[in-house]
């Protein structure tokens, strides 16, 4: 899904909110800027599900090698059929995620035979929540992900 919506799937530039218990929203970087000007940082989340710092998104001056390519900020887009995200202060690179993603955790990496469960590394605080909110990709490009994704992240199982 792309811009505002439902996380876990934000597209670039957007961060995620959560407006109700336990329900995260996709919205522009500047409404979680709102949000935390007005004394709810503990509800703002970046992309990759790490900790709202009020930092802005990172624009790298070239594209790194995260094992695939990269998208965010100074790269190429995605094309049609897939979503830019996962960009943050941690992350200073988002990468493509084909439209039709599925979800999974850690402790439930659901994906088809084909596939394994990404999960964004993050501050250790924010970690059980990442583990909560992963994205289930073709196994090739996850592992490619995992050794090489600027920032880090794992594949389960």
């Amino acid at each position: 899904m792309s811009g505002p919506g439902n996380c876990p799937l934000c597209d670039d530039g957007n961060v995620c909110i959560r407006l109700v218990q336990g329900v995260y929203d996709c919205v522009p970087f500047d409404v979680g800027q709102l949000f935390a000007a007005n004394g709810a940082p503990d509800r703002v989340r970046y992309a990759d599900w790490s900790d709202w710092t009020g930092q802005a998104l990172p624009r790298p001056t070239d594209c790194g090698d995260g094992g695939l390519p990269l998208c965010g900020g100074l790269c190429g887009p995605c094309p049609k059929s897939s979503i830019c995200t996962g960009r943050s202060p941690l992350h200073p690179y988002g990468f493509c995620v084909p439209s039709s993603w599925s979800g999974c955790t850690r402790s439930a990496p659901t994906c088809d035979a084909s596939s394994k469960c990404f999960i964004f590394s993050d501050q250790a605080d924010a970690q059980a929540l990442a583990d909560e909110y992963g994205l289930c990709l073709p196994t090739s490009e996850c592992e490619a992900l995992a050794a090489a994704y600027p920032g880090g992240g794992t594949c389960v199982p």
